[in-house]
């Protein structure tokens, strides 16, 4: 107990979380699930029409991004 509230208290884990809140901040989600690719592209569930979709579309706009990177 005493090991997990120091590292989720800790400093570390503190700079993540507000980094998190930051990038959620500028990419406009607003709820959960949403996904952001390469910060181009935001799926929400309700676009998307279920969250099986959502993971259809960020598989096809990833490889759009490697293609257009030639990765």
């Amino acid at each position: 107990r005493e090991d997990f509230f120091a590292a989720f208290n800790s400093f570390g884990v503190d700079s993540q979380v507000r980094q998190a809140n930051s990038r959620a901040r500028s990419a406009k989600i607003t709820g959960t699930p949403e996904i952001v690719i390469n910060g181009k592209y935001r799926i929400t569930t309700r676009k998307a029409g279920s969250q099986s979709n959502m993971l259809k579309i960020a598989d096809h706009l990833i490889e759009k991004e490697r293609a257009s990177k030639g990765n």
